[in-house]
């Protein structure tokens, strides 16, 4: 595995991140902001490293989490549809995905995540 050398923090130049090939961290930061109130800039950061590794899931997850947090819930359901795409067994998803049906008064439905 290469070495990744940035300059700056990740936050400041999140291309340099991504073009040294490593997804694992746009969703690390993402969920950084996303804990801390700043949905826009998490939901940016996450479109950004989906551009660039669509079959990450746990991109997808974060962004499903940006979208649930702000009460955009048919928008988190299509994001952890997608991470179970990339992931099929992915437990966070399924979990979630239950968890908002459930939410809804839907339980057979949450009952079959």
């Amino acid at each position: 595995m290469r070495k990744l050398k940035i300059s700056k923090p990740p936050e400041e130049d999140i291309k340099t991140v991504l073009e040294g090939g490593l997804p694992i961290t746009f969703a690390q930061l993402a969920d950084v902001y996303r804990s801390k109130g700043n949905y826009e800039r998490a939901e940016s950061l996450c479109r950004e490293g989906l551009k660039q590794f669509p079959g990450y899931g746990s991109g997808h997850i974060v962004l499903a989490f940006v979208y649930r947090d702000r009460g955009e819930v048919e928008k988190a359901l299509i994001e952890f549809h997608s991470a179970l795409k990339c992931e099929p067994e992915n437990l966070l998803a399924l979990k979630s995905i239950a968890d908002i049906h459930w939410e809804a008064e839907a339980y057979s439905l949450a009952r079959s995540y």
